[in-house]
């Protein structure tokens, strides 16, 4: 599945910006498509369960009262998820599936194209271990979304099938300045420290930037990134097997 490891010490020109380090370094999602994909799904799925819960015995006043409640629905979701309370609201769930699919159709530009600095270099690093039958995305969870703030994931890598665009297998990742954070629910905890966010910046005004500070932290990564594939994907074909069986 990969390639022979040869290291790339050239860095994609890209210019860092944001305030929030996952912002800086990942990107984020587009806010405004992603609110109107959420809103959807709850809207749908709270409706979903109003009518299964009418029957053919309810009464014309009790229908008139569910039907009323979906509308009311419909008038928050015009609403705009601006607190992190409202993401984790009861009624606002999603699961961690539908979270990521959400996330996936809210992507500023292509998946095989990432934005950011660090996000670009990451993937080049990965995509050069794969075989060229393979095809890399790389999805940004940032900005409030789902998925990074009930399911604790900031991105993901995704590598796919180049004819099929199926799904092979993937990888999540939580970014973090925390040095003392030891677990996650994603696969791969990515440290960046306070200290090494400035030799990390490449932008023309930082003065403090270090190319090989942030080679040695694209190289120790994307090599745990490749890795958490691999591992993943073994995972995969070990539970297929005991189904078989």
């Amino acid at each position: 599945m990969t390639k022979a490891y040869s290291s790339d010490k050239r860095i994609p020109q890209y210019e860092n910006s944001g305030h929030r380090m996952e912002a800086e370094f990942i990107g984020s999602v587009n806010k405004k498509k992603y609110d109107e994909l959420a809103f959807d799904y709850i809207q749908q799925k709270t409706k979903q369960l109003v009518d299964d819960d009418i029957t053919d015995d309810t009464s014309a006043e009790s229908k008139e009262e569910k039907y009323e409640k979906i509308l009311k629905m419909r008038e928050a979701a015009a609403s705009r998820f601006d607190s992190l309370v409202k993401i984790q609201k009861d009624e606002n769930l999603i699961n961690y599936e539908d979270s990521m699919n959400l996330v996936e159709k809210s992507q500023y530009g292509s998946p095989e194209k990432p934005a950011k600095f660090f996000s670009a270099s990451l993937y080049n690093y990965i995509k050069n271990r794969f075989e060229d039958k393979y095809s890399l995305k790389f999805y940004t969870a940032t900005g409030l979304t789902h998925l990074d703030i009930l399911h604790g994931i900031d991105c993901f890598f995704k590598l796919c099938d180049k004819e099929t665009d199926e799904e092979i297998i993937g990888t999540t990742i939580d970014l973090t300045g925390n040095r003392d954070k030891t677990r996650a629910k994603a696969n791969i905890i990515i440290l960046i420290s306070q200290e090494e966010r400035d030799q990390m910046d490449p932008s023309k005004v930082n003065k403090d930037f270090n190319k090989e500070t942030f080679q040695a932290k694209i190289d120790e990564y994307g090599e745990k990134i490749v890795q958490s594939i691999l591992t993943n994907y073994q995972n995969k074909l070990l539970e297929q097997e005991k189904i078989k069986n």
